[in-house]
């Protein structure tokens, strides 16, 4: 989802951005819909999700769930608190305990994944967020093509490593692998 209009400078100074903190307290105060999400200071509307975005979601939490490192907590469609960007990723990996986020949301994550049918372009943008925040590995699951994108060791705006396994590959993540034979089976 890019639209061409919005990356122009003069444009760009049109809008109204909104800081973190405002954008946080607005949705607590229920003056924006729920289904958004801040990103770069803009509010979004996210993506309706269809049965596959659902399902692979389900298989892959379900999948890390088991593999996952010990402190960790798994997070599904939850907010981080990032620089200037309050994105609420599909799957993330936090470490730390629950009682560790009832007041506030993460800053970072182990692993962040998107599900992405129609979002692919609009989910690549999100890589120098995920990569300022200090996210360890980035996952970008491209439905169309079966494959799992992923960028690892975050530096500065970026990632030092991409990686895009198929669905005959494994992912070595954690202590465990990530079999997409059995995350992509034929259904």
């Amino acid at each position: 989802m890019s639209f061409p209009v919005l990356e122009n400078p003069e444009v760009r100074k049109l809008f109204s951005t909104v800081s973190v903190e405002n954008y946080i307290q607005m949705n607590e105060l229920g003056v924006i819909p729920e289904n958004t999400e801040l990103i770069e200071g803009v509010i979004v509307h996210k993506m309706t999700k269809g049965p596959d975005h659902s399902y692979y979601s389900d298989v892959l939490f379900e999948a890390l769930s088991k593999i996952k490192p010990v402190n960790t907590i798994i997070r599904s469609e939850k907010p981080l608190t990032l620089l200037r960007t309050v994105p609420e990723p599909d799957i993330s990996i936090i470490r730390g305990t629950l009682d560790d986020f009832q007041k506030v949301n993460p800053t970072t994550a182990l692993l962040v994944v998107e599900i992405a049918k129609t979002s692919l372009n609009y989910d690549r943008e999100k890589i120098p967020i995920y990569a300022e925040a200090n996210i360890q590995s980035y996952w970008i699951v491209n439905l169309a093509k079966r494959q799992i994108e992923t960028y690892q060791n975050p530096n500065n705006d970026d990632y030092s490593s991409k990686i895009i396994y198929t669905d005959q590959d494994v992912i070595p993540i954690f202590d465990g692998n990530i079999d997409l034979k059995q995350i992509f089976k034929s259904n």
